[in-house]
């Protein structure tokens, strides 16, 4: 049984139980007298649907592009910052708190707060005045609520539960039932980065509205509503549930047939694979942290299967820098969806781990950002869809970078804010899919129409430069080199770039094939003959700019310039690249690369391709040690989930890869992980393996 566990109550949110159905979340913090449970729903964000699309980009495109070829870096960043961006995106709410108070339980022992990820069920238990009690929590798929089911040795004389929350109260309701609570988000809401501002935080009538409904299921006792609050008094046993937007959907059996319903529909999904490897679970999970083992990551293995189903479910919305779980109004980067590495690194995982169907809500995210893209492409002049480096449940693609109120960005943002490659970025995940799961109904009516409208965008962004197709403007994600003394952003043709526009032009030409389709075809070859090429630095490192350029930040966390490594194979079975990508890791790891949660995950995989043992095991307990929270949630800090996603998706590919149809056990095994087993690991073209191994090698395995 694979658990988290710990002998106190939570003392930060970083420290809670999550819990999941891939809309609504629900963190534990398992306080005896004063229970609180963190809830939010995928669908609450401030704001309405606006076009914020800069409408002057075209006019002056031509102008920009001038001033870089000049190299006059400055002067081009000025205009872009004026006439390239337009608002910031909106922001992730918290729906609020569940409140429980137990007055009467005072001093406590035998206390216990565990989640067991293979029953993704949380729980809280210890004794009071010799009264046993125990509370368990799940959020059920299937009935679209959080379940919360109280037992007692003796009643509990009186529970006071309440609700409350940030966002704007509309109404409240007795019912015959429980309660219901009405209520409105924002219609703005500013990134937490911009500071204090008077408009930081507007309401008004057209903010988003939902419904919070608290029921009671079963009871041995009595419950009354008073002052909005909902009392149990002298309750031994109790069931009640909490549904935000959604209705429940009502079962009969009581508790015993809400978790049978829960069960089926989670195992199905969490039992298809498995890890074992041996470790001191019988210690604390903030324990075994102090000395992590094999046992210890396998746990976070399957925590990252875990945080996935809970966070990704068909019919929702991909899982965001938090998963699903944010506690603040103005949540860090707007708990949205950053798309220069965040929200693709989410499903890095996702097909290798045996979850197919926990991806549907990014490839439905992709597709509603292809439609809304268009208009981003057409206002740089190109056919096509395109997105930049944010987006929020309002579907923005624009390059964001203008506060509320503002005319133009601030200086230095373009680092981060201009970077129009993020629908080809997310194309991967969709070819991806396809090699995983070949399908040619799948190709023909998704993978094919969205990678065409990524290569239109290309195709007419790409400019001619010396005899090159280049990129200008062209960035590369949130790094910055040295330009007359100044710290510059934009120049022309970034290896990023220029990879995912290569990787892109391949992935869209199979499928061409497969399909028996031309279009595209000649403009696309005759394009790909003049690309601008990779370049290398003069120590034979990879160039991240089109130049070699003095790095502002020469321990960046951002490892753009290696893509064509990873996520990308371009460069497998290049030795040359692969030399220079090697020696560029290695030089951004010595000047403090790594020292976030998402981005010492990247290092990771990029040492799992490069298949260095001794850094993934060098690695590995630096992520524990210094990049995660109690509860195991990935440090940026503060908490992205990013980091677990990425950790599990190389740890999968630590076990087993596939290259050419050849299959490989163990191909980069940590020097300490000896023994072990896995279950249901699947690779590309449908291919699953299981095996066992021993002494660092395989003893039985098989491959269906």
């Amino acid at each position: 049984m694979k658990r988290l566990w710990y002998r106190e109550p939570a003392a930060a949110w970083e420290e809670t139980l999550p819990l999941g159905n891939g809309s609504l979340g629900a963190m534990v913090w398992g306080d005896p007298q004063h229970e609180r449970i963190g809830l939010n729903h995928e669908r609450l964000w401030s704001g309405f649907y606006e076009d914020h699309t800069p409408q002057e980009a075209a006019v002056y495109l031509p102008q920009v592009r001038r001033l870089i070829f000049e190299k006059q870096y400055e002067k081009a960043e000025r205009i872009m910052e004026q006439h390239f961006l337009g608002e910031y995106t909106e922001s992730y709410m918290p729906a609020g708190e569940l409140l429980m108070d137990c007055p009467s339980l005072q001093k406590t022992a035998q206390y216990q707060r565990e989640l067991v990820l293979d029953t993704a069920e949380a729980s809280v238990s210890f004794t009071t005045d010799g009264n046993a009690v125990q509370r368990r929590y799940f959020v059920s798929y299937p009935q679209k609520a959080l379940i919360v089911h109280i037992e007692a040795d003796k009643p509990i004389q009186r529970m006071e539960i309440r609700y409350e929350s940030e966002m704007k109260r509309r109404d409240f309701k007795e019912k015959e039932w429980g309660m219901t609570f009405w209520m409105q988000c924002p219609e703005h809401v500013d990134p937490n980065y911009l500071g204090q501002r008077d408009n930081a935080v507007i309401w008004g009538e057209r903010g988003m509205q939902f419904s919070v409904d608290i029921r009671v299921l079963e009871l041995e006792g009595s419950w009354h509503i008073e002052n909005e609050t909902l009392i149990l008094e002298e309750a031994k046993e109790a069931t009640f549930a909490v549904s935000i937007r959604d209705s429940l959907i009502p079962l009969s059996g009581g508790y015993a047939a809400y978790k049978q319903a829960h069960l089926a529909d989670y195992q199905e999904l969490y039992g298809r694979m498995e890890l074992e490897m041996p470790g001191k679970d019988m210690l604390p999970t903030n324990e075994w942290m102090e000395d992590p083992d094999a046992g210890l990551y396998a746990v976070y293995f399957q925590y990252g299967r875990y945080l996935l189903i809970s966070s990704s479910r068909q019919g929702g919305l991909p899982a965001n820098l938090q998963g699903i779980w944010s506690w603040q109004m103005r949540a860090p980067w707007s708990s949205n969806w950053t798309t220069n590495i965040n929200l693709e690194m989410n499903y890095w995982p996702a097909l290798s781990v045996n979850l197919r169907e926990c991806e549907e809500p990014y490839l439905d995210m992709v597709h509603r950002i292809c439609i809304e893209g268009k208009k981003t492409a057409a206002a740089f002049g190109c056919r096509g869809s395109c997105c930049a480096h944010n987006t929020d449940g309002w579907g923005t693609t624009h390059p964001v970078g203008i506060a509320r109120g503002e005319t133009a960005g601030e200086s230095g943002c373009l680092m981060w804010a201009f970077w129009l490659m993020a629908q080809v970025w997310m194309d991967q995940e969709v070819w991806r899919r396809y090699w995983y799961h070949p399908d040619q109904q799948y190709l023909k009516e998704t993978v094919y129409p969205l990678l065409k409208e990524s290569v239109l965008f290309c195709l007419d962004w790409l400019t001619e430069y010396e005899g090159y197709y280049v990129t200008c403007p062209s960035t590369t994600p949130e790094n910055q080199f040295w330009s007359e003394g100044r710290r510059v952003s934009v120049s022309i043709a970034t290896a990023m770039d220029m990879t995912l526009i290569r990787e892109l032009f391949r992935n869209f030409k199979r499928a061409s094939r497969q399909l028996g389709e031309t279009a595209l075809l000649q403009e696309i070859e005759e394009k790909t003959a003049r690309l601008y090429p990779i370049q290398k630095n003069a120590d034979g490192s990879v160039c991240e700019w089109y130049e070699e350029k003095e790095e502002a930040e020469p321990g960046h966390r951002h490892l753009s310039h290696l893509y064509g490594l990873f996520p990308s194979d371009l460069w497998r079975e290049d030795g040359e690249m692969k030399e220079a990508a090697r020696h560029s890791l290695e030089r951004r790891m010595a000047a403090g690369s790594g020292h976030t949660g998402w981005s010492l995950a990247w290092v990771l995989n990029l040492y799992v391709v490069l298949q260095d043992a001794s850094n993934v095991q060098k690695y590995l307990r630096q992520l524990i040690e210094r990049s995660s929270y109690p509860n195991l949630w990935s440090k940026h800090p503060p908490f992205q989930i990013d980091g677990n996603f990425g950790v599990t998706a190389a740890i999968a590919h630590m076990l087993a890869e596939e290259k050419e149809g050849e299959v490989s056990l163990l191909p980069c095994l940590p020097p300490d992980w000896r023994e072990g087993r896995v279950r249901g690991l699947c690779l590309p073209g449908g291919k699953q393996v299981s095996f066992v191994w021993k002494n660092g090698g395989v003893i039985e395995s098989t491959i269906s």
